[in-house]
């Protein structure tokens, strides 16, 4: 099965008091959620978004509503899954230095997985932190979220067996392309890293 891009537009923006997915973060003639669009179309993926059923967003895009209410970034996951019954690659809206290269390597990775491979997800290799919102997860790992979020366990890369993960290793010097925004802070320490580039 072909892999399907989907970005996760979901948030309610909550700690950092604005949609985080409109942002145009200065110098930039791009949205959040375009930018995010864009590097998974650059792969030559199918992209959908996936969203609240409340929400609307700006692009011509196929929009996956969440079926599974107050499910943190999961519901998302699992909805997306659900609804096109194909691996996605996930790629939440609020990167803005995620680039097309660096998601390459997670697709390449995918193609040499063990069979019984669920998820294919980045690793810090020198801090040991997983990214599973930046991932791609295979249709078959829909069951294991589901019984995680009937647990109240919202932890993704706890919902699927170790042994059913392959990780995808990511370098120091790297870091800062997995920055997200959630909180003003972040924005600040965004828009200084912008600014130095």
């Amino acid at each position: 099965m072909k892999v399907k891009g989907v970005v996760l537009a979901g948030g309610q923006s909550r700690r950092l008091g604005t949609d985080k997915a409109l942002l145009c973060l200065p110098g930039c003639e791009l949205t959040l959620l375009e930018n995010a669009t864009q590097v998974l179309s650059s792969l030559g993926l199918e992209v959908y978004l996936s969203v609240r059923a409340d929400q609307v967003r700006p692009l011509e895009y196929p929009k996956i509503p969440d079926s599974y209410i107050y499910r943190s970034s999961m519901g998302g996951v699992a909805s997306s899954l659900k609804a096109l019954a194909a691996p996605c690659l996930f790629l939440p809206c609020d990167l803005p230095f995620m680039t097309s290269e660096i998601l390459w390597r997670l697709l390449e990775r995918r193609q040499t997985r063990p069979k019984g491979t669920l998820l294919t997800l980045f690793h810090s290799a020198g801090k040991g932190l997983m990214e599973p919102l930046i991932a791609i997860y295979e249709p078959e790992s829909l069951p294991y979220l589901e019984q995680a979020m009937e647990t109240q366990n919202f932890r993704l890369y706890q919902a699927i067996p170790e042994k059913n993960i392959v990780f995808v290793d990511y370098l120091e010097k790297e870091a800062h392309n997995f920055q997200n925004i959630n909180t003003p802070q972040d924005l600040s320490l965004t828009m200084i890293h912008q600014a130095k580039e």
